[in-house]
Order: structure tokens, then sequence, then C-alpha cells
């Protein structure tokens, strides 16, 4: 790598991280979940917060990156608090 490369790559740091937003692809990537809706319900259950807008009447939503690892911490540290996916219909 040349040093004019090295010059264009940003350092990123705990700032950095703190207000990254990560959009839907890369949340399912970092959670391991491979639906969307299951991602919603997180949100509706309260386990995620809900997406944030990009732009002020725009349709693009986000995550801050913190929350998304805070609850993937979370379910390192007590696998058995992951959410589990109700089978079946209502109770």
């Amino acid at each position: 790598m040349s040093s004019r490369s090295q010059q264009l790559t940003p350092q990123l740091t705990n700032t950095d991280e703190a207000i990254r937003i990560m959009r839907m692809p890369e949340i399912l990537a970092v959670t391991g979940y491979r639906s969307r809706r299951y991602i919603y319900t997180l949100v509706r259950n309260g386990e995620l917060p809900p997406p944030v807008k990009l732009r002020k009447g725009g349709r693009a939503s986000g995550w801050p990156a913190v929350a998304v690892y805070e609850f993937v911490r979370r379910m390192e540290v007590d696998p058995l608090a992951r959410p589990v996916k109700p089978v079946g219909g209502s109770i």
C-alpha cells in the first residue's frame, strides 16, 4: 500500500463508530439473521431501537451502529435471551 493511499484511508475511532448508521444489509450480516421482517419484529419487541431517517422527509433509514453492536453483545453474553421466532399462530 502506498503512502498516498494510506493518507486517504480514514482511521475509525470510537466517535466514528458512535455516529455511524447501519443500513439493513449490514444489520443482517452482523446479526446473522436473514429476514428484514424479523429485524422489524425485534424493533417492535423493543430488542432494537427504531430506525432513524437519514434525511428529513426521505425514505432511507438505518440504525445507529452502537445500538446494533450492543444487541449483538447481549446475544453473545446470554444466547438464551435471543428472541425466539413464534411458531404457529397466536396463543
